[in-house]
């Protein structure tokens, strides 16, 4: 899986406790690198145009 800026992503993490922004598709707008979190990714939502940090490893391609 690629993960570029100005792709089209969904979120689909592999804990089932992590239940922000599950199956929410988006647009990568911005890759970020954390000292807590990791790499994470501000990716623009496509059903309310709002912003939000996901983490990169939660991110899947659209089929």
């Amino acid at each position: 899986m690629e993960i570029k800026i100005g792709k089209e992503m969904v979120v689909k993490p592999l804990s089932k406790l992590k239940k922000k922004h599950r199956d929410r598709r988006g647009i990568i707008t911005k890759i970020i690198p954390d000292q807590k979190y990791g790499v994470r990714a501000l990716m623009k939502f496509t059903d309310t145009n709002r912003i939000g940090k996901v983490d990169v490893v939660d991110l899947d391609d659209l089929q």
